[in-house]
């Protein structure tokens, strides 16, 4: 657990710093981005697999998934808001984003909340299963019916 927040902790600070005060291209950022991922997933799969190893159950390879995507999403939102290595449109305007790093940015933001909204969706969809089943099991024993007749169900008297 230390070395999951110590190292993606020194290489969030320390690809901007290398960026800015060493090479000024996104070179450092790429590589960061890609290092975060890489300790993050290895670190969350580790600490999930060997911390429930009675419980089959649970299922640590999505866990590092979503996780990887999520820490690495943050980071680079970060670097770029914060961190702004950003390409002159003109002496009088501000500094902007260059168009690479926003196509970037825009696509993990879908990336990202597809990772996120498939992690908890999957929860809910086995949450439903597992009660529907506990559910059918308990009505087919107790000889009564396993739900209410909808409105399909009924005869509509023709």
């Amino acid at each position: 657990m230390v070395f999951l927040v110590v190292g993606d902790l020194v290489v969030a600070v320390g690809a901007p710093l290398w960026n800015y005060y060493f090479q000024r291209s996104d070179t450092p950022l790429q590589a960061g981005a890609a290092v975060i991922g890489v300790i993050t997933f290895t670190c969350v799969w580790l600490i999930q697999r060997d911390s429930m190893r009675d419980n089959p159950t649970t299922n640590s390879m999505r866990d590092a998934i979503a996780a990887a995507f999520v820490v690495t999403y943050l980071v680079m939102v970060g670097w770029s808001a914060f961190f702004n290595n950003a390409v002159h449109v003109q002496p009088s305007e501000q500094d902007a984003l260059s168009p690479l790093t926003q196509t970037l940015i825009s696509n993990f933001t879908y990336l990202t909340a597809t990772v996120v909204v498939f992690y908890f969706g999957a929860d809910t969809v086995k949450q439903v299963v597992q009660i529907r089943g506990r559910q059918a099991t308990a009505g087919g024993e107790a000889g009564l019916p396993t739900a209410a007749p909808g409105p399909r169900d009924q005869d509509n008297g023709t």
